[in-house]
């Protein structure tokens, strides 16, 4: 399974699958500018006591912050392969069916894979429009779901390397029994078309992983 998503022509067929049909020319976008809308993201308290987003975490506490995250899902737990969990009170129309090509890609439809969102204390207006949904510590929706890996997919507002200290590692915080991975979120990837190239790398590594 490895090999099958390392090749020039798989990966044409699957970026094709998530609505990508040719990369941006790096040159090309060397003085493009920046979507300057901040991303609504959610922030975590660090031992100093000061909230921190969680994209500009060090992987020593990110891996600590996700034990204390709470979830909210708006359809009924189930088992799943994957635990996708996205930061923000929702997901738009457009960045849904990005990330059901998203996964698509990879091969796993939607039966394999559940989504949760990261709930923000902060935001009372989500929390009550989301009532009746289910919600959870990440170890209590994690032991529901049963994934073999959790893809945390975070807010960047626009930066394609804002990850590159979270991603392409396996994070084994110490509650949970599957590790969990970092990748951009659907809005960012809708924004940000740069952010589209390591995104895919993310997805095949999994994958990899997976396998």
């Amino acid at each position: 399974m490895a090999n099958q998503f390392s090749s020039g022509s798989v990966d044409r067929q699957y970026l094709k699958a998530m609505g990508i049909d040719l990369w941006v020319d790096k040159k090309s976008t060397l003085h493009a500018s920046v979507p300057t809308s901040p991303a609504v993201s959610t922030s975590v308290s660090s031992d100093s006591g000061t909230a921190k987003a969680l994209a500009q975490m060090s992987v020593t506490e990110f891996t600590a912050a996700v034990d204390d995250l709470m979830l909210t899902c708006s359809e009924p737990l189930r088992s799943a392969e994957l635990l996708v969990v996205t930061e923000g009170s929702g997901l738009t129309e457009a960045g849904r069916k990005l990330l059901e090509s998203m996964f698509k890609a990879i091969e796993l439809d939607t039966t394999q894979w559940f989504q949760a969102a990261i709930s923000n204390p902060s935001d009372k207006e989500a929390v009550k429009a989301d009532d009746s949904a289910n919600r959870g510590t990440v170890s209590e929706i994690e032991k529901a779901v049963n994934p073999k890996a959790l893809v945390v997919l975070l807010q960047t507002g626009g930066s394609a390397s804002a990850l590159d200290a979270l991603r392409n590692f396996q994070h084994r915080p110490r509650m949970l029994q599957s590790f969990v991975v970092v990748s951009f979120h659907p809005q960012d990837l809708l924004d940000n078309p740069d952010a589209k190239r390591p995104a895919w790398e993310d997805l095949k590594q999994l994958r990899q992983w997976l396998s």
